[in-house]
């Protein structure tokens, strides 16, 4: 078979997936697409998987076959990727199996739109009756058609903005079909040796790719059973792959532009350190803690330096807060440990600076009303003051139900139905509860041209 006639690598890594591994590799025998090679990647298994690969790849000449130690899989996908001559790559895990016409109508929409990759989903079907896989089965249930994603070309970046404001983070190597040529350009190979490596993956790929799509349609059937990599009872793996993610993020973070870092890169840190404290609870309430307490406090002092890396406030204040809980938890397994301490308190009090000296309050030329007269506007006016001292802006306050001729915090105050007559420039909204109402009222009485601020959210670590 030449290297032009294969349209689809299909890299499959197998460990102990003996009972199911004859239904995956059947469902790319069936394929409609016929110009395929399956790369089956014995990951160390011990039970009996590896003599079903060798008679694959003796029966059928499309079949190639690596074996090696247990490495997770990760390593596996890396390895069948170095020996791939597909156009496009596609993973499949060896306990599930897809639909009959997933790699040619993937195939015909990647070349026809000339995409980086294109997306599907899967649906999750259970392996025994158990009442706590019907609850995961319900979760991995991955159906993207409900937050409006559209069958067109986005940029990567365009995709995940659109994607993540619209409720949904599915991270999962499984259901992309990739060019092979885009994973090699941008050596997006896998971290290995780890859980959740599927993580960073998927954002580098949406950080690089230019051209991508989505078909509604569930091609994937993902088995939920006891004992595989989405069931299987925590250990401490977890807790170190865990870690291991929150550092790579981290590192993909700390070099990217503000924009990319805080609509891109920020959901997928929350969901990341997410993890890594419900294992740090759990282990904590069980006492087993010996052997993952080391690699805890080596990334707590790596968090330590790398946060003032975050040029983002509320990225930075992100990492802050959640450092403090990893060093509450050290302190609980061991109050006699030596935790290192960083300044946290001048560096809010410098970002809070870096937050304010472009704000239009601290602009003589500006006229700024700010809506709203609760606690949060006062917390915000007394950090504004520490930071930079009296705004230099014409200030004055606005009251849905107070009347003009008050004052507030020093300044004038006038009733909402009072502002068209005033000379303003910006309003800043001191309120996230009410802030598409109070959007509404604003513009009922001044014009489009008037900017809307929002109180910073970086308030929330003060």
């Amino acid at each position: 078979m030449k290297y032009t006639e294969i349209k689809t690598s299909v890299i499959i890594p197998v460990y102990n997936t003996k009972e199911y591994l004859h239904t995956c590799v059947e469902s790319v025998l069936a394929q409609t697409q016929k110009d395929t090679e399956i790369i089956l990647v014995d990951d160390g298994s011990t039970d009996g998987s590896r003599q079903i690969i060798q008679d694959y790849e003796e029966r059928y000449p499309s079949v190639k076959a690596i074996y090696q130690k247990n490495q997770k899989q990760g390593a596996a996908r890396n390895a069948g990727m170095k020996i791939a001559r597909g156009k496009y790559i596609y993973f499949l895990d060896s306990d599930d199996y897809i639909a009959e016409n997933l790699l040619e109508e993937c195939y015909r929409i990647a070349e026809e739109r000339r995409l980086d990759f294109v997306m599907f989903d899967a649906e999750a079907f259970i392996e025994g009756e158990e009442e706590n896989l019907k609850q995961i089965a319900l979760e991995k249930t991955y159906d993207r058609k409900h937050v409006g994603i559209k069958e067109r070309i986005y940029g990567g970046i365009e995709f995940w903005n659109q994607y993540h404001c619209n409720g949904g983070i599915y991270l999962s190597s499984v259901l992309v079909y990739v060019n092979a040529d885009f994973l090699r350009r941008n050596t997006l190979f896998f971290e290995p040796g780890i859980y959740y490596e599927d993580n960073d993956w998927i954002l580098r790929m949406y950080l690089c790719a230019q051209r991508i799509s989505y078909i509604p349609q569930q091609f994937y059937h993902r088995r939920i059973r006891e004992g595989s990599t989405v069931t299987v009872c925590w250990n401490e793996a977890h807790v170190k792959s865990s870690i291991v993610e929150c550092q790579k993020v981290l590192q993909i973070l700390a070099g990217e532009r503000e924009e990319r870092r805080q609509r891109v890169i920020r959901p997928l840190l929350i969901d990341t350190f997410w993890r890594l404290e419900e294992f740090l609870g759990f282990y904590s309430k069980k006492g087993r803690v010996e052997n993952i307490w080391q690699d805890v406090f080596a990334f707590y002092r790596y968090l330590l330096k790398v946060y003032k890396q975050i040029i983002s406030l509320d990225l930075a204040f992100d990492v802050i807060s959640r450092t403090q809980k990893i060093k509450a938890y050290l302190e609980k397994f061991d109050e006699g440990i030596k935790i290192p301490e960083d300044d946290f308190e001048n560096y809010k009090k410098q970002c809070l600076v870096t937050e304010f000296q472009n704000h239009p309050l601290n602009n003589k030329d500006a006229a700024v009303g700010v809506y709203g007269t609760g606690k949060v506007c006062r917390k915000f006016f007394f950090l504004y003051r520490q930071a930079m001292g009296e705004p230099l802006a014409k200030v004055f306050f606005i009251d849905t139900y107070r009347e003009s001729g008050q004052t507030y915090e020093g300044y004038p105050l006038c009733n909402l139905r009072d502002i068209s007559g005033r000379a303003v420039d910006y309003i800043m909204i001191a309120s996230s509860r009410y802030r598409t109402e109070m959007m509404k009222n604003v513009r009922m009485y001044l014009s489009g041209e008037v900017k809307i601020l929002f109180m910073p959210e970086l308030l929330k670590f003060f």
